[in-house]
């Protein structure tokens, strides 16, 4: 009868933790496929167990972690692709034993910063059947841009590390890493560096190229406030007698000046008293002292 054609790259692996089984959808699946997957321990081989949460399920992985009945065991998983009424053959897996094989993640780590001390602690990304093991961490404080690193080792999980500060000055960072005892211990990568500043304040330092701007208008703003002082100082001061000339007037009678049409001066005349019009597009202007009288004509 026609089968599916079964998955491939089937593998048991640890990862942060966890024990999950992977594969990968066989050569000409259709796309809806399903996958079924259960396992067996070496304490009851040859009977295969359900795995309710990955029963026709369309991911291509399964976490086992919290169905296993024994982590000290060895153990392997199987798993089947489904469409309708076909199937393809089971395909198995490796053994593994969550005790000795597991991978462990770098913890997060949580810092509580107070004067003169620091609170430290971690958490890991444990599935909640294996919190009972007796997971540690080992921590590292040092200086930034400095090799020499200050460890605290084979800290237990719920800990808290409190470290004193005042004899540190400057940018410090923190990383750890998970352990964990099985035959030997086992470790994890270091977690990302979590930096801070210690018992220094912040100096606010500004790029050359921004001074230049602000110097510049720090200047203008002097400069404008100078000119209105200034010009309040001149309000203030009275003006000499001598050039005081707001109640100088002129003798004799005022001057008169007309201008007509024309542009070329026809003729110029001087009068004391304003002149009547006489002919058209002609300049009649008087601007000599009252006592003096001239008429001039081309």
């Amino acid at each position: 009868h026609i089968q599916l054609p079964p998955p491939q790259n089937v593998t048991l692996l640890t990862k942060d933790f966890d024990m999950i089984l992977t594969w990968t959808p066989g050569e000409g699946s259709p796309p809806d496929v399903a996958y079924t997957v259960r396992y067996e321990s070496q304490e009851r081989m040859d009977k295969w167990i359900k795995v309710r949460h990955c029963r026709n399920i369309h991911s291509t992985s399964c976490n086992l972690t919290c169905v296993l009945p024994n982590f000290f065991i060895k153990f392997r998983a199987r798993v089947k692709a489904v469409s309708g009424k076909l199937q393809s053959p089971w395909v198995e897996s490796q053994f593994k034993e969550y005790h000795l094989d597991v991978e462990l993640a770098p913890p997060v780590l949580n810092v509580n910063i107070q004067e003169n001390v620091l609170h430290v602690n971690a958490t890991f990304p444990l599935a909640t059947c294996v919190e009972s093991f007796s997971w540690m961490y080992d921590l590292n404080l040092w200086e930034a841009g400095s090799e020499d690193k200050k460890q605290y080792e084979s800290i237990f999980r719920k800990n808290t590390v409190t470290i004193d500060t005042t004899a540190l000055r400057g940018n410090y960072c923190l990383s750890a890493r998970s352990s964990f005892q099985s035959i030997g211990f086992k470790y994890s990568k270091f977690s990302q560096p979590v930096c801070m500043l210690l018992n220094r304040k912040v100096e606010w330092k500004l790029p050359y190229s921004a001074m230049i701007p602000m110097f510049v208008f720090a200047v203008l703003l002097a400069s404008a406030f100078i000119a209105w002082l200034l010009k309040q100082d001149a309000k203030h001061k009275k003006l000499p007698r001598a050039l005081d000339l707001s109640n100088f007037k002129v003798a004799g009678p005022p001057f008169h000046c007309e201008l007509r049409e024309e542009f070329l001066v026809d003729s110029l005349t001087c009068t004391e008293q304003p002149v009547s019009q006489g002919k058209k597009n002609r300049t009649i202007c008087a601007s000599l002292p009252a006592d003096e009288h001239c008429l001039h004509r081309k």
